[in-house]
C-alpha cells in the first residue's frame, strides 16, 4: 500500500523527465548563442596558437531587440543607460559621489571634467571593473552591477581605453579576431570570421595593415585598433575614454568622422573627452564632472556658458570676464 503510493507520486515527475527528454531539441536564434567565458589571458594564448578553435558556444537567455533603428539619432525619453546614485570610495578618497544620469538611445554623451573629476571610475564601474560602494547602473532595463566585464561585454557594452591595450605581438587581425571570438552574444559561423573581420578593419581605415603586429602601428592607427576592437563585439552602447585626445587637428577631424558613422549606425556612443572641439562638435549632451559630483548636464552650448563648469576649469576668477547667462 505505501510503496504503490510512493510510486503514483513519482509517476507525473518520471513522465515529465522523460517526455523532455524525447521531445526534440529547437534550434536556437543565432542571437541566443555567445561565446564560452574565458580570461582575457585565456584569449591572448588561444589566439597566439596555430589553428586557433573558437570556443565552444554556451546557450544563454534570448537577447532583446535592439530598440533604436540604425541611423535615428537620440530617441527623447528613452534612456538606453540610467545610472542612479553611484558612489565609489577608495579608502579615505571619495572618488564618486551620487552620479545620477540617462544616456538617450541613440545619441552620443559626453563626460567632460578636470583631471581627476572621476570620469575613468565612472566608466570602469559601468563595465564592471570596479564594483560601485553604492548606486545602481541598468542597461535596456537589467541592471549591470555585480556582473563580470564579459558578461557586460556580451549584453552590448563595450569600451576603449584611455591607454590604449592591444595584444602585443599579434597582427592587427588577430587582435580583433580576439574580441570577436571571446566578446559578441553570438558567435558568428567559422566561414564567417574573415569577413567580418575585414568588415570591422575596412571601416576604421585598417584594412590595408590588417597583417601588422600591433606594436609597429602609429599612435593614430593604435587609437583605430582600439575602436575596431570595440566595434568588433558588436556594441549597443560604445563607451570611449579619450579616444581623440593626443591626435593632430587633421587625425582628429577623421576620428569625429568615424565616431559619427559608428553612431549613424545606431550606436549609442558616451564618451569622455578633453578635446573641446570634439566635445561640442560630436555630443547631443554633455555631463561635467568635478571633485566626483556631477555639477552640470545639458546641450553643448548651454555647458559652455555655465559658470560652475568655468570655475571648475579655470578658477573664480574666470567667472568675472565672462558675461553671466541671460
Amino acid at each position: 500500500m505505501t510503496d504503490s503510493r510512493k510510486t503514483r507520486r513519482r509517476k507525473p515527475v518520471a513522465s515529465a523527465n522523460a517526455a523532455r527528454s524525447k521531445a526534440p531539441n529547437a534550434k536556437a536564434p543565432p542571437s541566443t548563442v555567445p561565446p564560452a567565458t574565458v580570461s582575457p589571458a585565456e584569449a591572448s594564448r588561444s589566439a597566439a596558437s596555430p589553428g586557433m578553435v573558437p570556443p565552444a558556444p554556451v546557450p544563454r537567455a534570448a537577447a532583446r531587440p535592439a530598440t533604436v533603428p540604425l541611423g535615428t539619432g537620440p530617441v527623447p525619453g528613452v534612456p538606453l543607460i540610467s545610472v542612479r546614485g553611484i558612489s565609489k570610495q577608495f579608502a579615505g578618497l571619495l572618488a564618486l559621489n551620487r552620479i545620477d544620469f540617462d544616456v538617450a538611445a541613440g545619441s552620443i554623451t559626453s563626460i567632460i571634467g578636470p583631471n581627476g573629476a572621476g570620469k575613468t571610475t565612472l566608466f570602469n564601474v559601468i563595465a564592471g571593473d570596479e564594483p560601485p560602494t553604492s548606486g545602481s547602473v541598468t542597461f535596456d532595463e537589467r541592471p549591470l552591477i555585480g556582473l563580470s566585464p564579459d558578461e557586460i561585454c556580451r549584453q552590448g557594452v563595450s569600451r576603449t581605453y584611455q591607454s590604449v591595450r592591444p595584444f602585443l605581438g599579434l597582427s592587427v587581425r588577430n587582435n580583433v579576431l580576439v574580441a570577436l571570438l571571446y566578446g559578441r552574444r553570438r558567435m558568428p559561423e567559422r566561414g564567417e570570421l574573415d569577413g567580418e573581420v575585414a568588415r570591422v578593419l575596412d571601416f576604421v581605415h585598417l584594412a590595408g595593415k590588417a597583417e601588422r603586429r600591433a606594436e609597429l602601428l602609429t599612435p593614430l592607427d593604435r587609437k583605430r585598433l582600439e575602436l575596431a576592437r570595440a566595434l568588433a563585439t558588436e556594441p549597443r552602447l560604445l563607451l570611449l575614454d579619450e579616444l581623440i585626445a593626443g591626435l593632430t587637428p587633421t587625425e582628429t577631424g577623421e576620428m569625429m568622422d568615424t565616431v559619427r558613422a559608428v553612431n549613424a549606425r545606431g550606436v549609442t556612443i558616451l564618451l569622455i573627452e578633453h578635446v573641446m572641439k570634439a566635445v561640442m562638435g560630436l555630443s547631443h549632451k554633455v555631463i561635467v564632472l568635478h571633485h566626483g559630483e556631477k555639477i552640470a548636464e545639458g546641450e553643448p552650448q548651454d555647458i559652455a556658458r555655465d559658470h560652475a563648469v568655468i570655475r571648475a576649469y579655470l578658477g573664480d576668477a574666470a567667472t568675472t570676464v565672462i558675461p553671466a547667462q541671460a
